[in-house]
C-alpha cells in the first residue's frame, strides 16, 4: 500500500496481515514483533511490551549465525518475563547438513548455559521455509520432510498446548470442580431441610433457620454497603499497592537497583569499542529493565492484595450453611480443592490496559531525545596507534572518558524513563501513568468485592425463601419434594466422578508433557 504525503514522518505501531494457511494451529495468533537488528531502539521496547501479553515466546535464530551477545541480553530479558520459550533456526536449506547440525548443538549448548540446570534443557527446532513451501506447493513428500517442519510442528503443537491449552483446560476444570461442590452443599442443604419438615421436626427447622439468619446479618454488617470488614479491607489494598508503588519508585531512583545494575556494567566495560556497543543500546536496556521492575510491582501487588482477601474469602465460605457430612460424602472427597481467588481476573486486565493504552502513546516521545548518539563516548584519538610511549595511559583516559559519558547517559536515561511513569501533569491535574494504574486496581478489586457481595447476599435472601417454602409443604406435596430433591442431587453429584476423571488425566498430562530438566536435577 502506498503511503500519502501527509504520513510522511508518523509512527508505525503495526501492520496487520490476513493470511489463510493450513501448517499452523488452529486459533494460534502470531504477532511478528522486531527484530534485534532493527535500527529503531523503540522496537525492542515495543517487543517487550508485547511479551507481557503472550502466552509463549517463538524465538528465531538463523543457520548463518550462532547465538551472540545481543541474543544472550535479550533472552534474559525475555526470560524475566516468561519461562515459555520456543526455540527454532530457520534457514537451514542454506547450508549444509552438517554445518546447521553443529551449530544447532553449539546454540543448544550456549542456550543450556544461560537457562540454568533449573529450567528445562532447551531443544532448537531446525525448519526450511523454502522447502516446505515447495514441496508443499508441488506435492512432494520428499521436500516436505526435508524442510523438517513436521516433527517442529508436532513439537510446537505440544508445547503451545502446555503452557496455554493445558493450563487454561485445568483451572476451568478446578473451578468447576469447586462450585461443583458448592452446588451439591447447596442441594444437600434442601434435601436436609425437606427431610425435617417431612419428619415434622420442628426443633431443627427453627434451629437452623435461626444459624441461618445469623450468618446473612453477620455477612451483611461486615461486608454490605456499609460493612466494617469491607472498609478495612479497602485500606488495607490501597496501603498494599501503595507498597508495590514506592518499591517502583525506588527501583527507578537514583542509586536504586536499576541504575545499580547499568552502572555495574559500565564499569565492566574494557574498551572503547564495547563502550561503543553498550550506548548503542542503553535506551533500550535501561527500558526493558524498567518494564521487568514494573511486572515485579505488579505480580507484588497482585500477591498482597490476594493475601488481604483471604478474610473475604473465608466469610464467603462461612455464609454457607453448615451441611452434614453423612447427606453430602462430596465434602470428603473434595475437601482439598482451591478456592478460586478474586485477584487473577482482575491483574491482566488492568496490566493490558496500561501497557496498549497510555504507555504506547509515549513511546515515541520518550525515545525521540535518545536516538541520537552521544557525541564524543566512543571518539578514537587519532594517531595513538602511531605510538608505542604511553600508549595504555592514553587507552585508560579515553576509556574511562567513555565511561564517564556513558554514567551521565544512564543517569539522563533513567530520568527520563522514570518521568515517563511517574510525570503529573499539574495543568490538566492529571495523575502519573503508576498513580493512574493503581489507582484503577485498587478500584477494580473493590468493586470485585462490592458485587461479590452483592450477589451472595441476594442468593442467601432467595435460598431463604426458598427453604421457608419448602417447610411449609405437607403430606403428599413434602413427599413429592424431598424425592424430586433426592433425584436432583443423585443427578447433580454423578458429575463429580467424571470432572475428577478428567482432572486427573490432565494432570498426568501435565507430568508428562513438562520438558526434563538437566540429569541430575
Amino acid at each position: 500500500a502506498g503511503a500519502s504525503p501527509d504520513d510522511a514522518g508518523r509512527a508505525v505501531y503495526w501492520i496487520e496481515v490476513d493470511l489463510v494457511t493450513e501448517s499452523l494451529p488452529k486459533g494460534l495468533i502470531l504477532l511478528d514483533t522486531p527484530g534485534l537488528g532493527s535500527l529503531h531502539p523503540e522496537h525492542a521496547l515495543r517487543t517487550q511490551r508485547f511479551v507481557l501479553l503472550a502466552d509463549a515466546v517463538l524465538y528465531v535464530l538463523h543457520a548463518h549465525e550462532p547465538v551472540v551477545d545481543r541474543d544472550r541480553v535479550f533472552l534474559r530479558q525475555i526470560l524475566a518475563l516468561t519461562p515459555d520459550v520456543f526455540f527454532v533456526q530457520t534457514k537451514i536449506d542454506e547450508r549444509l547438513t552438517e554445518e546447521w547440525q553443529e551449530l544447532r548443538a553449539r546454540n543448544e549448548s550456549i542456550l543450556r548455559e544461560l537457562l540454568g540446570p533449573q529450567r528445562a534443557r532447551p531443544t532448537i527446532w531446525p525448519v526450511s521455509s523454502t522447502n516446505f513451501g515447495e514441496g508443499t506447493r508441488a506435492g512432494s513428500r520428499a521436500q516436505v520432510r526435508v524442510s523438517q517442519f513436521e516433527p517442529m510442528r508436532a513439537a510446537l503443537d505440544l508445547f503451545l498446548f502446555r503452557v496455554s491449552g493445558l493450563g487454561r483446560t485445568a483451572r476451568a476444570l478446578w473451578d468447576g470442580l469447586y462450585y461443583h461442590t458448592q452446588g451439591s452443599n447447596t442441594l444437600a442443604n434442601r434435601v436436609q431441610t425437606q427431610q425435617d419438615a417431612f419428619d415434622g421436626n420442628r426443633e431443627a427447622l427453627s434451629r437452623r433457620k435461626q444459624e441461618r439468619e445469623q450468618r446473612l446479618r453477620q455477612f451483611e454488617a461486615d461486608w454490605g454497603p456499609n460493612g466494617v470488614k469491607k472498609r478495612d479491607l479497602g485500606d488495607q489494598v490501597r496501603e498494599a499497592l501503595q507498597v508495590a508503588q514506592d518499591g517502583f519508585a525506588q527501583a527507578l531512583a537514583e542509586g536504586g537497583d536499576l541504575e545499580t545494575a547499568q552502572v555495574a556494567r559500565i564499569q565492566a566495560v574494557g574498551s572503547v569499542d564495547e563502550a561503543r556497543r553498550l550506548e548503542k543500546n542503553l535506551f533500550t536496556d535501561v527500558a526493558s529493565a524498567a518494564i521487568v521492575e514494573w511486572q515485579c510491582a505488579v505480580d507484588g501487588a497482585a500477591l498482597r492484595c490476594t493475601e488481604r482477601l483471604a478474610p473475604f474469602s473465608a466469610d464467603v465460605e462461612g455464609l454457607a450453611p453448615e451441611v452434614d457430612p453423612k447427606t453430602s460424602d462430596l465434602m470428603q472427597r473434595t475437601a482439598r480443592l482451591p478456592m478460586p481467588t478474586l485477584g487473577k481476573s482482575i491483574v491482566p486486565k488492568f496490566r493490558q490496559a496500561f501497557l496498549e493504552g497510555s504507555m504506547a502513546v509515549t513511546v515515541a516521545g520518550l525515545l525521540g531525545a535518545f536516538i541520537a548518539p552521544l557525541a564524543g563516548v566512543v571518539a578514537l584519538v587519532a594517531g595513538t596507534v602511531l605510538f608505542v610511549r604511553g600508549l595504555l595511559d592514553a587507552f585508560h583516559t579515553e576509556l574511562e572518558g567513555a565511561k564517564g559519558d556513558l554514567t551521565r547517559y544512564l543517569a539522563k536515561t533513567r530520568q527520563q524513563v522514570a518521568a515517563h511513569f511517574f510525570h503529573v501533569d499539574r495543568k490538566s491535574h492529571q495523575r502519573s501513568l503508576v498513580k493512574q494504574y493503581f489507582d484503577g486496581f485498587a478500584a477494580a478489586v473493590m468493586a470485585e468485592v462490592e458485587g461479590t457481595a452483592e450477589r451472595l447476599i441476594q442468593e442467601a435472601g432467595d435460598e431463604a425463601d426458598r427453604l421457608d417454602q419448602a417447610e411449609r409443604l405437607e403430606g403428599h406435596e413434602c413427599r413429592q419434594r424431598l424425592q424430586e430433591l433426592r433425584r436432583q442431587k443423585e443427578a447433580w453429584d454423578g458429575l463429580f466422578e467424571p470432572l475428577s476423571a478428567i482432572t486427573q488425566e490432565l494432570e498426568a498430562m501435565e507430568r508428562c508433557l513438562s520438558p526434563a530438566t538437566e540429569p541430575g536435577e
